[in-house]
């Protein structure tokens, strides 16, 4: 229903910036980090190669080494059932079940529409990325599984989550409502597993990293997601990507909202702390202008 970046500029500006005429949200492509979580752990769950409920061991540390490979997660955790590992973010967890997946998130990721165009026809739109196995790293199958080694834009997160709000069916973003509606024939997604990420994003907003995106009167299911930027070649542990992204459902009204922020001064920041309360400003605002209360 709309797209919106900030900063913008005045065209009649005589200090104008043509950097700020792009709409960001279809032209620049990130590396989103845990946000994409959700995305393998659907991949996981269709596989049947996890259960919400599996326990999973987080080796109770922010550090650990798993196959020779270093992995940090935020805090620590102890065993967990995989829903938390979602709900808490944890990066040991999901990594742990993305290696028994292997090859095959790619597939999973590119059915959700990630690494190729959406299509929608504004300038400049930005395909994507996704390592592919055949440059793969040790690391890579790791870094996959939290949202690294795969870059995306926004208006592609939004389209994989409204795949999750259209019980698995692929839904195509349009720009005019004059536009034809297009939607996969059949689910991608099983509603078993469609269902599972569902009350695993309902938990994370419940009680992980997506508290505050609550809205009393809504079902509310969210994801947050904090990456560190590349600087010259490397990962710049003091700039980050902060992104959220949230399903709205009250009955048959559904909505989804992602939004970005690029770096921040604050202090000991994440996504929940920086992207996610934007996120709730936005759903308030929605709501009452919808009269979906």
């Amino acid at each position: 229903l709309a797209l919106s970046s900030y900063p913008y500029t005045n065209p009649d500006d005589p200090q104008f910036d043509f950097y700020y005429t792009k709409q960001r949200a279809v032209t620049e492509q990130y590396e989103l980090g845990s946000v994409l979580k959700v995305f393998a752990a659907l991949a996981a769950l269709e596989q049947k190669i996890v259960t919400p409920d599996e326990p999973i061991n987080c080796k109770n540390s922010t550090r650990c080494v798993i196959d020779g490979r270093p992995i940090t997660t935020w805090t620590a955790h102890g065993i967990l059932p995989f829903s938390d590992v979602i709900a808490f973010s944890n990066n040991i967890g999901i990594a742990q079940v993305a290696k028994r997946l292997g090859p095959d998130i790619v597939t999973h990721y590119e059915r959700l529409g990630f690494g190729k165009k959406v299509g929608i026809p504004l300038p400049a739109e930005a395909p994507g990325f996704i390592n592919p196995p055949s440059k793969w790293s040790a690391q890579s199958i790791i870094s996959l599984s939290y949202g690294y080694e795969i870059s995306a834009s926004l208006l592609q997160l939004a389209q994989a989550f409204s795949l999750i709000a259209h019980d698995g069916s692929f839904v195509c973003p349009r720009l005019l409502l004059t536009d034809p509606i297009r939607i996969s024939e059949q689910p991608l997604y099983s509603q078993e597993s469609i269902a599972s990420i569902k009350d695993i994003l309902r938990k994370t907003t419940e009680h992980g990293t997506g508290k505050r995106a609550k809205l009393a009167g809504f079902d509310v299911m969210s994801k947050t997601g904090s990456a560190n930027t590349l600087v010259n070649g490397a990962y710049d542990h003091d700039k980050n990507i902060y992104t959220a992204a949230a399903i709205i459902e009250k009955g048959s009204y559904k909505r989804v909202i992602v939004t970005c922020i690029k770096e921040s001064n604050v202090e000991n920041a994440f996504a929940s702390t920086i992207a996610m309360p934007v996120l709730r400003r936005i759903a308030e605002k929605m709501v009452i202008h919808e009269r979906a209360l």
